[in-house]
């Protein structure tokens, strides 16, 4: 409501000076104008939050002025952001598949989400036939056929809910997964747990910008990514 009015097309003051390169007199006299007016603009986002309290039948005082100050100093570096539930990624009429053929398409990230594509494979083998591919030395080479066919699977699954095609994983990242085995190999389980140590950290100190949603780490050559899937 703000923006759209009292704003006019812009977010309120931030109230604090970037740098630059000024005498003492003019730097204090300019931060005393910005402050001012920092508190004016503060005070007009508060008398629309009065407002919306007003609508929503809710008690005048559920938003202080204090807090409306808080939201309107850091109102610049917000961002809202929507989740999914790992349910509706996985389910084949909910998944986001044109920006996972898109992710595959480009070069750069090419082999990390074709892996993410081969995870998934995985998961299918293993509802499938119990055990993961590749599990024991012997089954390797025999097993190399049936997750080629489970990862036909998973993308024909997909390619029903997308215009883009069929997401296409080569022969050699199939063979990988089976002779991977299924492994736990300590230094990515490091790198994994690092990273979700650092989004518990981020969660609770309300600091920083949280992973959306799927990520993947590529161990083989150090790379990762991120994609809303």
């Amino acid at each position: 409501r703000y923006v759209s009015s009292d704003g006019q097309g812009m977010l309120p003051l931030l109230g604090s000076l970037p740098d630059m390169t000024s005498d003492t007199e003019s730097y204090v006299a300019l931060s005393s104008v910005y402050r001012e007016r920092s508190r004016l603009e503060a005070a007009l986002v508060h008398a629309h939050v009065q407002a919306a309290l007003l609508s929503l039948g809710q008690p005048q005082d559920a938003v202080t002025m204090e807090q409306t100050r808080f939201f309107c100093k850091n109102a610049h570096g917000l961002q809202w952001i929507r989740y999914r539930s790992v349910e509706e990624e996985l389910t084949p009429s909910t998944s986001l598949v044109p920006k996972l053929s898109a992710h595959v398409a480009d070069g750069s990230e090419a082999p990390l989400f074709a892996l993410h594509t081969m995870l998934r494979a995985a998961d299918a083998f293993h509802a499938q036939y119990n055990r993961w591919p590749g599990e024991l030395d012997n089954d390797i080479e025999s097993d190399v056929p049936l997750l080629k066919q489970c990862t036909s699977q998973v993308v024909a699954e997909h390619k029903a809910t997308s215009s883009n095609g069929a997401l296409a994983v080569g022969d050699d990242l199939v063979y990988e997964m089976c002779r991977y085995g299924a492994a736990e190999l300590h230094s990515v389980a490091a790198v994994i747990g690092g990273v979700g140590a650092q989004e518990v950290i981020k969660l609770v100190t309300g600091q920083f910008v949280p992973l959306n949603n799927t990520f993947v780490y590529h161990g083989l050559n150090g790379t990762c990514a991120t994609a809303e899937l």
